[in-house]
């Protein structure tokens, strides 16, 4: 969808057809499911939040620069919802792994390494500073700028690009105190 489309789409909505909202639901829903699967580690948790966004993206469009592009508002509207959460229930994030390659079933060994791999990458990025991880996800799993990045989370993009280090070497920390005794 283009910024066009999404224009045309949003002022359809804020002109009273409710049913338009389903284009820019079905052009999201998947990338704010990840979004929220790869904050959370668990997919009930992700639909339910996935689900939230959207009811505040519908909530709170009166409020969208249509002048702007849609998703990286939604994204920081899925962030906040995320955030909100992760405080209610004082809940660790957790991940999935850096890639989303999954091994063939005719190497039922390298699954099994790969499987193990997840898992410890996993354990360290719930060690990692939140807002660190915020950033290791939005770079690594979503493939932002920097510039969208500082867009959506508010900072500049140095802090965005700190951010960015600063997870990676906490996660390199990590890595290499797993292989001392």
């Amino acid at each position: 969808m283009q910024k066009t489309d999404e224009k045309d789409t949003v002022q359809k909505i804020l002109s009273g057809d409710s049913h338009a909202f389903a284009e820019l639901v079905d052009r999201y829903k998947k990338p704010v499911f990840n979004l929220c699967f790869r904050m959370t580690g668990s997919r009930e948790n992700a639909e339910d939040l996935a689900q939230e966004t959207f009811l505040r993206a519908y909530q709170f469009l009166y409020r969208f620069d249509r002048e702007k592009a849609f998703y990286p508002w939604l994204v920081t509207i899925c962030l906040n919802v995320i955030r909100n959460h992760r405080r209610k229930r004082k809940l660790l994030l957790r991940f999935i792994p850096f890639s989303d390659n999954h091994p063939s079933s005719d190497d039922p060994e390298g699954a099994l390494q790969d499987k193990q791999q997840a898992k410890s990458v996993q354990a360290m990025l719930q060690k990692v500073n939140p807002k660190y991880r915020e950033a290791l996800v939005l770079r690594y799993y979503q493939e932002w700028t920097f510039p969208e990045m500082s867009a959506v989370l508010k900072i500049s993009e140095s802090a965005a690009k700190m951010r960015v280090f600063r997870g990676l070497k906490k996660m390199k920390q990590l890595l290499q105190s797993v292989g001392k005794p």
